[in-house]
């Protein structure tokens, strides 16, 4: 494995605009590469042993900033959910036409790599006509693109969850559905099962972001084949690799009429309630039996304790965010 050249132009260009300090010398980079056999005799670009912390800190470690800072932001989660409505709208009634004339839906055309519909669908497509509003049959999706990519009424958080690290958990972490499935079990249980205004559940929606180096959990530092001053091949383990984490937004666009009733709240404080079940539990190890010094100089045992003792992990604090403010201390839970 070798350093994407391309990805790193990228990374650095959005990092210039984005206003993160991070410089990456591509061609101080291609000059210093050598190409060279790997341990299974295949060749492969290998940078000198000199720039793992470079390639560490200003490509891989810049990729994982992009991601939490800008590709995989709260608000892009939230215009992503939107345009997948209008997206579902706008291809009841949008037509394009594809080969021999045939006029084709968007998924159509996508689905079936049309030759001729297929390079006309671009955002220009979408956009113009959505702005224009002159079609009746895209009003629905006329009116939802002007309220959120226009006003910028947009979905609420019902929750932001920070996952823990998968190793700091006794239980497999949940899914997205299973999260909701959970959430949904803990509302029901919280009051009555039907609000004074009823709503779609569907429409809250649980997304998950994803922020690693490229590799997800495995470090790309330990796939490149570096080389030293003689030019022969080097595999590096860093410890100071930071693990993948992961975060859940449950988002909803909240009816006008729920918006002043307890439902939003109750939501939230579910939410709270499934991310709590997952953080670190203490654990029980029996401690080894103390050995001390006799007069004679001798090692005695010391009888061993009659109940183990507890050693506590320390507990990670359960980290939220939410735009219906309820008090995390309730689901607090205290080591047994």
């Amino acid at each position: 494995m070798h350093a994407d050249f391309d990805a790193g132009k990228d990374l650095t260009r959005d990092a210039l605009f984005l206003g993160i300090g991070r410089q990456h010398d591509h061609n101080r980079y291609m000059k210093s590469v050598k190409v060279i056999f790997d341990e299974d005799g295949l060749k492969t670009i290998s940078p000198p042993e000199k720039d793992k912390d470079h390639i560490r800190e200003n490509i891989l470690e810049l990729r994982k900033t992009l991601h939490r800072f800008a590709y995989q932001h709260k608000t892009v989660k939230k215009l992503e959910q939107h345009m997948i409505d209008i997206l579902m709208l706008f291809n009841k009634h949008a037509t394009v036409t594809g080969t021999n004339k045939r006029r084709m839906s968007i998924a159509e055309a996508a689905l079936e790599v049309d030759l001729v519909a297929y390079p006309k669908l671009t955002d220009m497509l979408v956009e113009t006509r959505l702005l224009e509003a002159e079609e009746e049959g895209l009003k629905e999706a006329c009116q939802l693109y002007q309220k959120t990519f226009i006003q910028r009424k947009l979905m609420r958080n019902v929750l932001i969850w920070w996952l823990p690290p998968a190793e700091e958990v006794a239980q497999r972490l949940p899914t997205t559905q299973q999260f909701l499935r959970e959430m949904w079990e803990l509302y029901d249980q919280s009051g009555p099962s039907r609000p004074s205004k009823d709503f779609a559940r569907d429409e809250v929606r649980c997304v998950d972001a994803k922020l690693h180096c490229g590799m997800k959990q495995v470090d790309p530092i330990k796939k490149i084949v570096f080389h030293d001053k003689q030019g022969q091949p080097r595999l590096f383990e860093d410890h100071d690799a930071n693990p993948l984490r992961q975060k859940f937004f449950v988002l909803w666009s909240p009816p006008d009429e729920l918006e002043q009733t307890d439902v939003p709240q109750r939501l939230s404080m579910a939410a709270m309630g499934v991310a709590s079940t997952y953080t670190t539990e203490p654990e029980t190890t029996p401690v080894s039996p103390l050995r001390r010094k006799s007069r004679s100089g001798d090692l005695e045992a010391s009888p061993p304790p009659s109940t183990p003792k507890v050693r506590l992990r320390q507990k990670r604090q359960l980290q939220v965010e939410s735009s219906y403010p309820v008090n995390t201390e309730i689901f607090e839970r205290k080591p047994a």
